[in-house]
């Protein structure tokens, strides 16, 4: 037992309480037994009774936590009688008995929390708490504090962001209230790990700085600090590491790796079973995420886990014998999502994986982790379980067990308390329904899900943690979209859809009429730092130089979605977003590939309204659609018919694709796409009476030409009866068109850049040249800016791009469809990756044209809905119109398209997407005299096509006795596609 004094000093310490540290010899009265001794101190020190000492010990007594220990010293020295000091004595007895009980109470209490009991340790708490402050014992008050914010951590109200917050405040208080470095090594470790719980807001963020905060107390240790409480601090910062996920992620997980291995040298199942259990499961879980197969080992992995259950009797806690075998079953389980990297060095796992042995075992382990994290003193673990169990239960098709497992999960992973595992558990749900046909129970799952993946997506700080957000959340809003729709809201459902794509670019777009009316609500100072956070992120380049405007845009709009009634601002879609894209005689038309069936959806104004149309196609399916494109093959499932030498989606990615047919493919894909999808379109299209339509597609079917589908036998295609464009969004498409167009005033102001790579071998595009030369007789010299070759760099598109009203790009590019950071525009000096196509110069240009290979390819994995393309980032950077390819095309071709594109846009005054129609439609049906007729009357293109044939290469396809079409073939016309207005 401590001394009465030295418990003092100790208080003294925790409140800072300096007045004390000046009086010393008011703490050696504790240590005093006998009235007379305490007399001689009184004579030696005078200075006691003076009354600005008491004054001092009086103002003291206020402080709730230990006023009444200076309480009792001014009332003794007001009066010291003998009388006055049995009474101090008395006091003082009773509080140091009371800290011996509160001590035991604390450790019940604590034993109580390790079984998960918090509900009935709570009560007892903050009975502890009031006798502990009635009798001025702050370090007792102080420890049942921390233990009052861990019971907190484990309750089961569905506000957990509310439970982290009040726990949060506990530990603060009880920091304050101790002087021990390894309690407050452990608060602090506490205050962290609550912060990284806290559902509210950017989760990342929060676990981000528990990380820090953990890190520093970390460093913060010495050579006085215990092994246990190092350990104790390097198991929990890597917990934390291993659930932040972020850009850093590998660095982060071999930091905890390494954090584990150090503190399992001070804990063992020998002295602590429990301590030594979390720090091996931390171990276990960072060497199965490490993501290489040099540096993953999974059978370590499942080494570490399998330890943990071996000392079952001697750890005691079921719950946490349940998340060990979670943790097993997790691993099983995501080893049929393994990559084949990792298996290969893993043979045991991979013939378990192509038995089906895995999928069972990991059955097993969950079975388990259910029944026993059911008793977790955090209920988000048995959530977790239950979830994986569902998804277990499903790929093993029993679809009734998995919607059981899932739907009790829901009730634990709920939005406010887990809202990244409610969205995965309500998507899941959302898909087992509808393979009940159950649309109304499948859509009301499915919003569940949209409505937890918004709010994770735009509480999110950092861009790269929204980025990331896009690739788990996948394909939730498309398939929701779906199922609503077959429920019979379809408004509701091109919301969802809509919602879910170019969710990045949309901040770059401005405020929608309804957002820019709750803006007018705000305090000005907020309103006016959103303006200009806004302007800043619209205006910065993209990646890493538009990271901290776009921080700083995202912190300014939590700070707005705090004030009540606006919680929604500038999130998701708005009916504005669609009306604002809809003209007259041109709808909206969305096609959304899905495993359930197709949703073709068409959009349109009449009298002034929008009419909503579908068609909801119970094929193809989005795998029937990859099978086709994808694969080359001709089924739904992939089967003996795949043929990959035609498979579009590889033909269109490749530098060059007659190498790998691309005839072949377009042979394969078009005719099926023009039965399974355009003719749809035709009908809808047909029957609202349209000139026009936006095109708006979802998944790899927005890498096809389904403008050039054939609609019957004779090849006709919706080109032939509608002027055509394509969007990303409805929203990029409203921004498309309130941006300045030319009215005719002004001169035109055309910006060129061609063939920058012609001094390279083997990289010259000898028809760029002339294609620039001949576009550019269609505006006035003066107002013409051309380079060629090597002055066609990036420094020449920095200085003119930006004036430019037409800007044109002949040149060498290639597309991201695999990975958009492999794609890129090649100029003179450098090949300029899409992203950066912004840091050169902001465009405001009327169109911007890539004349170049596959600049319209949006990259389908990692970001499909995003469809971030060249063009596309062109519409971002700030032209209205691009014009782009989908895949590799021939210069000679190309130069004749795009000279007649010109001609007819300016000559007869046409948008670009009419115009780009009119010259696909004319290149088709050009015959070989009326080509020569054409070239005579453009010597430039003349001349090179004319050379280029003498020396034997072909241009076109040789017309044959039959056809004297020579451009006829998709592969010429077909891949050129106009994005925006």
């Amino acid at each position: 037992m401590m001394g009465k004094a030295s418990r003092i000093k100790r208080e003294r310490k925790a409140a800072h309480l300096r007045e004390v540290a000046e009086m010393p010899v008011v703490l050696g009265l504790l240590e005093l037994r006998e009235f007379g001794d305490f007399e001689s101190v009184i004579v030696e020190h005078p200075e006691l009774l003076n009354q600005a000492t008491q004054e001092a010990l009086a103002s003291l007594g206020d402080a709730p936590e230990f006023g009444a220990s200076f309480r009792s010293f001014a009332a003794l020295l007001a009066d010291p009688s003998s009388e006055s000091w049995v009474t101090f004595r008395r006091l003082a007895d009773e509080r140091e008995s009371l800290a011996v009980d509160l001590d035991r109470e604390a450790d019940e209490i604590n034993e109580m929390l390790l079984r998960g009991e918090a509900s009935s340790a709570l009560p007892r708490i903050d009975i502890a708490i009031t006798a502990g402050t009635e009798a001025g014992l702050a370090l007792s008050v102080g420890a049942l504090r921390g233990l009052r914010g861990r019971a907190l951590t484990q309750g089961t109200s569905t506000d957990r962001s509310q439970l982290m917050k009040a726990a949060i405040a506990e530990f603060e208080t009880a920091l304050l209230l101790t002087s021990e470095p390894a309690q407050a090594a452990e608060l602090q470790m506490l205050i962290g790990l609550a912060e990284a719980q806290d559902p509210e807001g950017d989760t990342h963020e929060s676990v981000g700085g528990a990380i820090a905060r953990m890190r520093r107390t970390l460093d913060a240790v010495d050579a006085t600090t215990s092994p246990g409480t190092v350990a104790l601090i390097q198991t929990n910062l890597a917990s934390a590491l291993l659930r932040h996920g972020g850009p850093d992620h590998l660095s982060e997980l071999e930091e905890a790796r390494s954090l584990s291995e150090d503190a399992l040298r001070y804990r063992s199942p020998e002295l602590n079973p429990r301590d030594w259990a979390f720090t091996q499961l931390n171990f276990g879980a960072a060497v199965e995420q490490l993501p290489s197969a040099e540096r993953s080992d999974l059978e370590q992995a499942i080494r570490s886990y399998e330890a943990v259950l071996a000392q079952e009797r001697a750890v005691d806690e079921r719950w946490l014998m349940g998340y060990t075998n979670f943790s097993l079953g997790r691993l099983y389980l995501g080893l049929s999502d393994e990559n084949l990297e990792i298996l290969d060095s893993h043979p045991r796992l991979s013939r378990l994986v192509e038995s089906g042995e895995a999928l069972v075992i990991a059955g097993r382990y969950l079975e388990l982790a259910v029944r026993d994290t059911a008793v977790a003193p955090e209920r988000i673990h048995h959530g977790r379980a239950l979830a994986a169990l569902a998804r277990v239960r499903e790929k093993l098709e029993d679809l009734a067990g998995a919607t059981i497992a899932v739907r009790e999960a829901l009730e634990i992973l709920t939005i406010d308390s887990e809202p990244i595992g409610c969205a995965h558990a309500a998507q899941q749900l959302g898909w087992l329904k509808a393979q009940e046909q159950d649309w109304d129970g499948s859509a009301a799952a499915y919003r569940a899900a949209v409505a937890a993946t918004d709010l994770v997506f735009y509480a999110r700080l950092e861009t790269t943690s929204r980025e990331a957000d896009i690739r788990t959340a996948g394909n939730v809003y498309r398939w929701a979209a779906f199922a609503i729709a077959k429920a019979g809201a379809l408004h509701e459902a091109l919301l969802v859809l809509e919602g879910g794509r170019t969710r990045e670019f949309r901040r770059r777009y401005g405020l929608t009429s309804v957002d820019h009316d709750l803006l007018g609500a705000l305090p000005p100072a907020l309103r006016d730092e959103y303006l200009a956070s806004a302007h800043a992120t619209a205006s910065a380049p993209f990646g890493a130089p538009a990271a901290a405007p776009a921080r700083r845009l995202q912190e300014t709009l939590t700070s707005i979605r705090q004030w009540t009634g606006i919680e929604t601002f500038a999130t998701g879609a708005t009916d504005d977003d669609i009306r604002g894209a809809v003209e007259p005689g041109w709808p909206i038309v969305y096609v959304n590939p899905t495993p359930f069936g197709t949703m073709v959806a068409l959009v349109e104004q009449r009298d002034e309204a929008l009419v909503e149309h579908q068609d909801l196609l119970l094929s193809p399916t989005s795998t029937a659609v990859f099978t086709r494109i994808g694969m080359g093959g001709e089924h739904e499932w992939p089967d003996e018919t795949i043929d990959p030498s035609r498979a579009f989606m590889f033909a269109a990615a490749s530098d060059h694709p007659i190498s790998v047919d691309l005839h072949r493919a377009l042979a394969h894909t078009l005719p099926w796409v023009g039965q399974q999808i355009a003719v749809p379109i035709a009908k809808l299209l047909t029957a609202s009476k349209a000139t026009g339509a936006t095109l708006i597609l979802s998944g790899p079917l927005a890498a096809v030409p389904l403008h050039a589908a054939p609609l019957d036998e004779t090849g006709r295609c919706l080109l032939d009866d509608f002027d055509l464009r394509y969007a990303p969004s409805a929203v990029s498409l409203v921004a498309s068109l309130s941006r300045p167009h030319e009215d005719g005033a002004s001169p035109l102001r055309l910006v060129a850049l061609a063939d920058p790579e012609r001094e390279t071998q083997g990289r010259a595009l000898p028809a760029a040249e002339p294609e620039a030369r001949e576009i550019a007789r269609a505006f006035p010299e003066a107002f013409t800016r051309i380079a060629v070759g090597r002055d066609a760099n990036s420094s020449f598109f920095r200085e003119h791009a930006g004036q430019a009203e037409y800007l044109h790009l002949a040149c060498h590019a290639g597309g991201g469809m695999f990975d958009l950071n492999n794609g890129g525009i090649a100029l003179a000096d450098r090949i300029v990756r899409p992203l950066e196509l912004t840091e050169l110069t902001p465009l405001n240009a009327r169109l911007a044209v890539a004349s170049a290979c596959q600049t319209a390819q949006a990259e389908i994995l990692g970001q499909p809905d995003e469809v971030l393309s060249i063009g596309a980032i062109l519409l971002a950077a700030g032209s209205a119109c691009a014009v782009a390819t989908q895949w590799s095309v021939n210069d000679a071709a190309t130069a004749i398209l795009m000279t007649r594109f010109y001609e007819v846009m300016i000559g007869e005054q046409l948008r670009p997407p009419e115009a780009l129609r009119a010259a696909q439609l004319w290149l088709r049906e050009l015959t070989n005299d009326a080509e020569a007729k054409y070239l005579s009357e453009h010597p430039a293109l003349a001349a090179d096509i004319s050379e280029r044939r003498a020396r034997g290469e072909a241009i076109g396809e040789p017309p044959d006795q039959a056809d004297d079409h020579r451009y006829a073939s998709p592969t010429f016309w077909a891949p050129f596609v106009a994005l925006g207005a």
